[in-house]
């Protein structure tokens, strides 16, 4: 039999609590497709999943931001 981890889901502002984000980024991202969710009735949630993808990109586009600087501080 195979075990299937159970994935967790979080309302908007739970998500922007637990990363200092405003709601406001959330709904956007939903409103443009950027980040999966699920409707529950009226409710909106986040599976814990795009939560992770969102800072492994956040995470990587702050790593290329920060080594680019590095390399224009080197040259000068």
């Amino acid at each position: 039999m195979r075990h299937l981890k159970k994935e967790r889901y979080y309302s908007i502002k739970h998500c922007a609590e637990m990363l200092d984000l405003s709601q406001e980024f959330f709904r956007k991202r939903i409103r443009l497709h950027q980040i999966t969710y699920v409707k529950i009735g009226k409710s909106v949630r986040i599976p814990e999943s795009a939560l992770y993808d969102l800072v492994k990109v956040r995470k990587s586009a702050h790593d290329l931001v920060k080594e680019k600087a590095c390399l224009i501080l080197d040259n000068i």
